[in-house]
Formats: structure tokens, sequence, C-alpha cells
């Protein structure tokens, strides 16, 4: 299983150098240079259970073409991102490139 996690701040660069270094992930493919998503098989339920939870929408949940995304934050401002890929994935991103 693949796991990638949205974790915000300031500066992308120094939050990747002190996440690998204190606990030694690894990074994947990267877009943008400065976001991780969170994967997850149906982000509707899963927008909905945290919002249960006490998680703020903070931009529903939309159609991109590497699959639909919502933007939340814990309620401590952290924010995170519920991905659920489409077919092609981050490939999309590269092919709109082309």
């Amino acid at each position: 299983m693949t796991v990638l996690i949205n974790i915000d701040v300031p500066d992308a660069e120094i939050g990747v150098r002190f996440y690998v270094a204190a606990f030694g992930l690894k990074i994947g493919r990267r877009f943008g240079g400065d976001f991780l998503d969170i994967v997850v098989d149906d982000v509707d339920a899963v927008v909905a259970r945290a919002v249960a939870a006490d998680a703020t929408l903070e931009a529903p949940t939309r159609d991109t073409p590497y699959g639909r995304i919502a933007m939340l934050g814990d309620p401590f401002g952290h924010g995170f991102c519920p991905l659920q890929f489409s077919a092609q994935g981050y490939d999309a991103l590269l092919d709109e490139g082309s």
C-alpha cells in the first residue's frame, strides 16, 4: 500500500527535510512543489466522516483530471487533502503539459 500524506507547512522544502530526517520517510512523486495528499478510496465518505469529527471543510470536493479532492482543516489548524485518484492519477498532470 502507498500512503501519501499532506501536512501543511510554511516552507515545503524545510518541511520535507524535517519529516524525511525525523521519520525516515521517502518522498514519492511531487507536483507543484508544495503539496502531498492523503489517498483514499471514497473522498466523499472521508469528507463526511472528517467533518462529523470536527474537521473544517475549507474547499468542497471537486473533480480534477487526476481525481476528486477536497481541502479540510483539522481542529488544530493543520490542512489536509483527501484525494480519490482517477484512472490516470497524477499522470493526468503530465498529459496536460504535453
